[in-house]
């Protein structure tokens, strides 16, 4: 399964020349073109199922048995834009840079600018869960656009056992969210022996090119992976 802006294809591996269009977003004039893919994924389960997100901080979950093109068979998981909030930037910061399914693939995890999102497959309604993990940024989100920070495309990956989240920040930093309101969750800066810090820390204008984009629990292990800058480390969480 694979998108670009525009579609979402499926590939068979013993036939790299062609592939079949699942889903085509392409408007018959692209001056009316609104939002555009950001990532996509298998059901890890139901080889019939899958999602892909969007720039207007949607996910889509279409089911192939349905439709064979899935355009307009698909459920919708998005949470509504607070008016109070809303500004010139809100597109950017709602798109939703990552999309998965958990491991046993009753959650979809999202991961935005400012938040990871986790929904229940089955309520579209609203999310059930959300963290807030970038939200000390959000006063200088004018100047993180005139950086081009805000176009950083962060992901989040579940743990198999579907108790915890890992996402990356600024400052070489990661998030380890517990998804048991019991358990604390813990922002870890990346080095040799990750380091708890504090997630009222102001980032200063060099951490802003010390990054964490890429992150990932192991399938079946208590291990996450996490590329800092240009240095990929393997902890056990």
């Amino acid at each position: 399964l694979s998108c670009d802006d525009l579609r979402l294809n499926l590939w068979k591996f013993d036939s790299a020349m062609r592939c079949f269009t699942l889903v085509d977003i392409k408007p018959p004039n692209m001056d009316s073109l609104s939002q555009v893919m950001t990532s996509a994924d298998f059901h890890p389960n139901n080889c019939n199922t899958f999602i892909f997100s969007t720039s207007h901080g949607s996910v889509h979950m279409g089911d192939m048995r349905a439709a064979a093109l899935c355009d307009g068979s698909m459920k919708t998981f998005e949470e509504p834009e607070d008016p109070n909030k809303h500004s010139f930037i809100s597109e950017i910061i709602a798109s939703i840079s990552n999309a998965n399914f958990s491991p046993d693939g009753r959650y979809i995890v999202t991961r935005d600018y400012l938040t990871v999102r986790v929904w229940d497959v089955n309520m579209e309604s609203r999310p059930l869960k959300t963290f807030n993990v970038q939200e000390r940024l959000r006063p200088r989100l004018i100047e993180l656009y005139e950086k081009e920070c805000i176009f950083d495309k962060f992901e989040a990956s579940m743990s198999h056992d579907g108790s915890t989240i890992v996402t990356g920040s600024y400052q070489n930093q990661f998030h380890m969210l517990s998804m048991d309101d019991s358990r604390p969750s813990t922002l870890l800066e990346a080095s040799q022996t990750p380091t708890k810090v504090s997630s009222n820390a102001i980032c200063g204008d060099a951490g802003f090119s010390r990054r964490v984009l890429h992150a990932a629990f192991h399938p079946s292990q208590r291990l996450v992976a996490v590329a800092a800058t240009c240095t990929l480390s393997i902890f056990r969480s």
